[in-house]
């Protein structure tokens, strides 16, 4: 049986030569910290032993923390004296948890503001100063956190112009940083440390020094003429309809029934699959007894292209719509609803332009004839099983695959 959490008492040094007697414990998966008060005030190592063991005893008869710490004064005890031990992980850790419930800032923070804080802590700014101290945080720290980054990048853009293809520990593609992210993670740094001067843990701000802003190239902004619309349109049609994988295929169907019973022969995967010229994934079906179709369920690829060229919205905002947030049956009044967090009311309103609808009527019609869900809380852009796209996948696997084959055709008449 696990012994039980006891906490441990820590006394800190304050400017005024007195000393903060405080303590730390561990519930439900949750770091605390409580000042208990001062020597001066007449708090003893020992008496905040005690005051501890009433707060765990309380914890473990199902007392909320909140509640108990609630008579607790705040962590310092003195104003804008730094609490030296309140290191970065366990502040920006709370400074997160407080930001998304809204309980500082102006409102919640969004699913996607949260999951990209969380990206930006966890992948960057927590390796590096995460056991330091958010007191002794310097300009020096911040200035080698700057050059860190950089330095990634650099190393990732000569291994991919190099021919290498780096990934991370998970096998997933690894890309460079580009100047705008570092500059946005040099932005989340600094509004913590700005908060942390306002909770009195620190007097400034290094990370706001001029010599630390990162100079974002602006993005070169293109439109497509109407020509190049059309193509791009045209191009997304034989994308949809290829066969999923010409390597599935290769195989005829006495070879399809030979490879079964080479593996069960002794032979490995990796051999068949080289012989044969097939994808890991081919073989693994293969071998499961599975055979994969030449055609595809892929539908919609066409009318996603058209959404986001002819209402410009995000690949998020664009994969987010459902057949509610579509209205198609008045041409004068035809639109799109889109959620939008930017915006007083939270929705932005988009006139559809009438190729826009034939497009949308088209799409629906495909979906119905194939059998996809049409409820009006299904998505409207989807697949056929009526799940959602990764934005990654559509971006890699339909809209780039459309514009390159958009643009040999273009080349191709001159």
């Amino acid at each position: 049986m696990a012994r039980p959490a006891s906490g441990t008492i820590e006394t800190v040094a304050l400017a005024d030569g007195s000393e903060s007697i405080r303590g730390r414990f561990k519930h439900a998966g949750r770091r605390y910290r409580v000042a208990f008060g001062r020597d001066v005030d007449g708090w003893t190592t020992a008496r905040a032993r005690r005051e501890l063991d009433d707060i765990l005893a309380q914890l473990r008869a199902g007392i909320a923390a909140a509640q108990i710490l609630a008579r607790y004064g705040p962590m310092d005890d003195a104003p804008g004296i730094p609490a030296s031990d309140v290191t970065f992980h366990e502040y920006a850790s709370e400074w997160l948890r407080r930001r998304r419930s809204g309980e500082r800032g102006d409102e919640p923070l969004a699913e996607n503001t949260y999951a990209d804080y969380l990206w930006r802590l966890s992948k960057h700014l927590l390796p590096f100063f995460a056991r330091m101290p958010v007191a002794e945080i310097g300009y020096v720290d911040c200035r080698r956190f700057r050059a860190r980054l950089f330095a990634e990048r650099e190393q990732l853009l000569e291994m991919v112009a190099g021919g290498g293809r780096p990934r991370d520990g998970h096998g997933r593609p690894r890309k460079p940083l580009s100047q705008r992210t570092i500059q946005m993670q040099l932005g989340l740094l600094a509004q913590i440390l700005d908060d942390a001067i306002e909770d009195g843990l620190r007097r400034d701000n290094p990370a706001r020094r001029k010599r630390l802003r990162v100079r974002v190239p602006k993005p070169n902004r293109t439109f497509l003429e109407i020509d190049q619309l059309v193509a791009l349109l045209d191009a997304a049609r034989p994308i949809e309809a290829a066969p999923r994988s010409t390597r599935r295929a290769k195989l005829s169907v006495p070879e399809v029934a030979e490879v079964p019973r080479r593996l069960a022969a002794g032979e490995t995967q990796a051999a068949l699959l080289r012989e044969y010229g097939l994808s890991a994934g081919s073989m693994s079906m293969l071998a499961q007894g599975r055979t994969c179709r030449a055609e595809n369920d892929r539908v919609g690829w066409r009318a996603l292209c058209a959404v986001l060229a002819y209402a410009g919205p995000r690949t998020s905002e664009a994969l987010d719509l459902r057949e509610r947030d579509v209205r198609l049956h008045d041409p004068a009044g035809s639109r799109l609803w889109i959620a939008d967090s930017k915006t007083e009311t939270g929705v932005r309103h988009v006139e559809i332009t009438p190729a826009l609808r034939d497009e949308l009527l088209a799409h629906r019609a495909e979906k119905l004839r194939r059998g996809c869900p049409t409820g009006p809380d299904e998505f409207l852009l989807c697949t056929r099983a009526g799940r959602r796209w990764s934005d990654d996948n559509v971006r890699n696997r339909i809209v780039e695959a459309a514009a390159a084959h958009a643009s040999a055709e273009l080349a191709r008449r001159g």
